[in-house]
């Protein structure tokens, strides 16, 4: 296939993953407002209370409290076999694998290390609020530094190879609604410089990558030029450059005959393939993406999120107290009626009568 080609049907792919998960994120997203005690309240009159009862936080960190005590305080939390013609025993993979988990990379440009027990502790916060919990399990060289006696300074030269977990924002997953897992798209959004840096790498295509960087540079060029046109105030140009990352992993189909089977490639700013269609480089073969829910919900490919539930009756409790904190204020000010006649001016009622307010009256009063 084209480039072009390959392109048209990642982002058809694409669209049909947005339309289908549509209404899944509109309830995530009411889902966090509640955990960071949020509500929409501009049903509300000026002046009444618009109290948050954090009864959805409370929740979501006993939690993840929950899950990360069961990984850190009981020693260890799971156990290996191996096969009799392995060259170490149970022990001692299970040893190894530990250390592997205790010292994951948040990111593969964060050289920062964390734990499983804060990927998971996360991982059910997001599961518990949005429904799938999403994890990249893959592996990179590491840099880590090291002491040189000999020279007195830190060196940066060994490169071991890393297991990285990374967990996934649901907004940024684009699986087959279908359910037939066809292709799952990894959207997320990157500086330049990193793009850069993986195209000299050999990750990407160094010749579209520079593509990119002569057209944001033209871009920002024709931009400024505008404004000056137009005689705007003209803003400092950006440093920080960013290029939205759309990673393919699945078989790309045309006209129904398969055309690449079992693939990845990576598509930049919708436009650019600067990754070509390349075998799946795992061992393993399959998808390095690990989802699931907390709830299961058959023949669903997003299931549903424990917060579904709970976070309206944090709704209703929100409304239940500001009504009654309303209430006992109202009856402390007193103020229930006015008669415009006896008012000085009685624009002073126009926007209505807060609590506490002062009205100047006249003398027919």
């Amino acid at each position: 296939m084209e480039n072009t080609e390959v392109v048209k049907v990642v982002k058809d792919c694409f669209k049909e993953a947005e339309e289908a998960r549509r209404e899944r994120m509109r309830l995530s997203k009411i889902n966090r407002d509640a955990s960071n005690n949020v509500q929409n309240f501009d049903h509300k009159q000026e002046g009444q209370s618009t109290e948050f009862l954090p009864r959805t936080n409370s929740a979501v960190q006993q939690f993840k409290a929950f899950i990360k005590r069961g990984l850190i305080q009981f020693g260890n939390w799971f156990d290996m076999e191996m096969p009799e013609d392995s060259p170490i025993d149970s022990e001692e993979a299970r040893y190894i694998l530990t250390e592997f988990l205790n010292t994951l990379p948040v990111s593969l440009f964060n050289q920062d290390s964390t734990t499983i027990a804060h990927v998971l502790s996360d991982g059910a916060e997001v599961g518990l609020l949005e429904s799938l919990i999403i994890m990249k399990v893959h592996g990179f060289k590491r840099k880590k530094p090291q002491f040189n006696f000999e020279k007195g300074e830190t060196e940066t030269k060994l490169e071991p190879w890393s297991l990285a977990i990374d967990l996934i924002k649901p907004e940024d997953y684009y699986p087959d609604p279908t359910g037939r897992r066809l292709y799952e798209i990894h959207r997320v959004e990157r500086d330049l410089v990193d793009v850069v840096r993986l195209a000299d790498q050999g990750v990407y295509d160094k010749e579209v990558v520079a593509d990119i960087v002569i057209s944001m540079e033209k871009h920002d060029l024709e931009s400024t030029q505008r404004k000056k046109e137009l005689k705007q105030d003209e803003k400092p140009p950006q440093f920080r450059k960013k290029v939205v990352i759309d990673e393919f992993w699945g078989t790309i189909i045309k006209d129904g005959e398969v055309i690449h089977e079992n693939i990845v490639c990576t598509i930049a700013n919708d436009s650019y393939l600067i990754r070509k269609p390349t075998k799946n480089p795992f061992w393993h073969g399959g998808s390095p993406f690990v989802a699931g829910p907390l709830i299961r919900v058959p023949f669903s490919v997003w299931h549903k999120a424990l917060a579904d539930n709970f976070v309206p009756l944090n709704f209703a409790a929100n409304e239940m107290f500001n009504l009654m904190l309303d209430g006992g204020l109202a009856s402390v000010w007193g103020v229930s009626q006015v008669r415009p006649g006896y008012l000085e001016d009685a624009r002073q009622v126009s926007n209505g009568i807060q609590q506490g307010m002062t009205l100047v009256v006249n003398d027919s009063a």
